[in-house]
């Protein structure tokens, strides 16, 4: 049965930034979003214009009742960029804002040692060709310790299902207990069989221990909630629009440009997929505060299909 309508259950005066730091990576996994490590685009070496302008964007949608910020930073290999230690401490001292950044955990043990406090989420992205548990298991350890949420998200590859069992097997002998997920590859080659997709449907390997959920539980993402098209509700967790191949919301109105944006490479703020939310606004314009004061609505979809997880997510309604 088809789905007519998407509800989030986060509170309506969040926004979700993703930033994409350019695309340049130390790793070329054949799986990854299409621009996602070509190294086109390093970063702007103009802190200063970067930072005034964010600060600008996020000033413009607290003026229209976003009070607090989700920030989710991505690459390439975020962590290579030089100023990404100031960058989300400037942000944080300024802003009540959540920073996650998603790393393919290459980094040394002293870099996080130095850099993990300004971080609340630290997702280690563990890719089963490349990936070195053992300094991915003591990075981990360390941004445990400095009670930050770690999780060290398996990318599963149907071809090659056997070592990414050994590697969550792997991960699970570290110190202490952090979570551990597995994530399907979203790429039009894949497929997974039935006994792989059951699999994946509870993505979670491993908890931290209950008092540690406990106290840091509010960082944790909520489930969703699908409404069907004979009235009916379910809970789902975020992954379930993906597995179950409800993601073609074309024609539908969503909170896409309204609850979340998307800085691409480039700086062109637009959705993951590339939906224009605007005009087109670039966050490296020397002229951004000047230009950038848009009216913040839902937008109608124009897209033939949804490839982002917290895209997927939004809230969203069919237009019939």
């Amino acid at each position: 049965m088809e789905i007519i309508e998407v509800k989030n259950q986060k509170d309506s005066n969040v926004l979700r930034i993703e930033f994409m730091i350019g695309n340049t990576c130390n790793y070329s996994c054949w799986y990854c979003f299409k621009g996602s490590h070509e190294g086109t685009h390093r970063w702007n070496n103009n802190y200063n214009l970067v930072i005034q302008n964010f600060y600008h964007l996020l000033d413009h949608y607290r003026a229209n009742g976003k009070t607090k910020f989700e920030l989710h930073i991505i690459g390439g290999e975020p962590t290579l960029w030089p100023k990404l230690g100031d960058f989300v401490k400037d942000i944080k001292k300024n802003y009540d804002c959540v920073i996650s950044i998603s790393t393919n955990g290459t980094r040394t043990v002293r870099w996080w040692n130095q850099y993990a406090d300004f971080f609340d989420f630290v997702i280690l992205s563990v890719h089963y060709e490349r990936a070195d548990i053992e300094n991915l298991k003591n990075i981990a350890d360390i941004i445990h310790e400095k009670n930050k949420i770690v999780n060290a998200i398996v990318l599963m590859d149907p071809k090659n299902w056997d070592k990414c069992l050994k590697i969550i097997e792997n991960l699970k002998n570290s110190k202490h207990n952090w979570f551990i997920n597995t994530s399907e590859i979203i790429h039009d080659t894949v497929m997974y069989t039935e006994e792989q997709i059951a699999f994946l449907s509870i993505p979670a390997k491993r908890y931290p221990d209950k008092k540690w959920i406990e106290q840091n539980q509010h960082h944790l993402l909520k489930d969703i909630v699908v409404i069907f098209e004979d009235g009916t509700e379910k809970t789902v967790k975020k992954n379930w629009i993906n597995l179950n191949k409800q993601n073609h919301f074309k024609g539908w109105l969503c909170n896409i440009g309204v609850d979340n944006i998307f800085i691409k490479k480039e700086g062109r703020i637009t959705g993951t997929c590339g939906t224009t939310l605007f005009e087109d606004y670039n966050i490296y314009d020397t002229q951004f505060c000047e230009k950038f004061n848009p009216e913040i609505k839902p937008k109608i979809c124009d897209i033939d299909c949804c490839m982002c997880q917290p895209e997927q997510n939004l809230n969203k309604i069919k237009n019939f």
